[in-house]
């Protein structure tokens, strides 16, 4: 949620403002909170709800391994010291 915000205020904006980024992050950690808190007091959820939980698990875990590796050239994959992509360009191999 944080990414989301940041990336679509600044496109539109065209810069960040520090009281932009404070606001996300509060934001961000308010609704995770409260989502954590409907999950915790809700009832036993059913077996479809813990299967899908985890094949996102699975999918998310895969996706920051291969991203890691073999990012897409986009900015938000750029490294900002080198102007590199992934851990492969950065090392050279």
């Amino acid at each position: 949620m944080v990414v989301g915000l940041f990336y679509g205020y600044t496109a539109i904006l065209g810069r960040n403002y520090l009281w932009m980024d404070i606001l996300t992050f509060v934001l961000s950690v308010v609704v995770g909170q409260l989502v954590s808190y409907r999950i915790l007091i809700a009832a036993r959820m059913r077996p479809s709800v813990q299967w899908g939980a985890m094949i996102l698990l699975v999918v998310l875990i895969a996706a920051f391994s291969l991203l890691t590796y073999y990012p897409p050239r986009f900015i938000l994959f750029e490294d900002p010291r080198n102007h590199e992509y992934g851990i492969l360009d950065s090392y050279g191999q």
